[in-house]
């Protein structure tokens, strides 16, 4: 039942109609966690998920209807692990960059590559929602 009402958040997160025709194509959520092992040994052999790119510092989880992007930061503040934020794969983050910043999305930054792994290079450009929250476009591309 879980995962059928994640899924279902998922399809509707993903239809065009939502986010005013952007490219979206997968939906991924962001955890900050103080120990990348310990994490990715949780979700591999507790939860099945399969690691699809890693790197020293961060591991990118398939969950199937998603991505979770385990983020290691060992250092951060008790209380501070937890979702970074909510992000909206696209096909084109330029295009969606500018479309979404013309509709008044002010972002924090421009799009620029936030991960580096071994198979895929992460772009990325974040913002807030109106509460606050963390949000951010993303493009992957394979590495050559």
């Amino acid at each position: 039942e879980g995962s059928s009402l994640a899924r279902d958040l998922a399809e509707l997160l993903l239809s065009e109609e939502r986010l005013g025709g952007t490219d979206v194509t997968d939906v991924a959520a962001t955890l900050v966690v103080a120990d990348l092992q310990r994490s990715v040994e949780f979700y591999t052999d507790a939860l099945g998920l399969a690691i699809s790119d890693r790197t020293a510092e961060a591991a990118v989880l398939d969950a199937g209807f998603g991505k979770i992007l385990l983020w290691e930061r060992p250092d951060a503040p008790p209380g501070e692990t937890g979702i970074m934020h909510l992000t909206f794969e696209v096909g084109d983050i330029d295009a969606a960059f500018t479309q979404m910043n013309e509709a008044g999305v002010q972002f924090l930054h421009l799009p620029r590559t936030a991960l580096l792994g071994q198979n895929y290079e992460m772009r990325a450009a974040a913002f807030r929602d109106p509460d606050g929250h963390g949000l951010a476009i993303t493009e992957h591309r394979e590495r050559d």
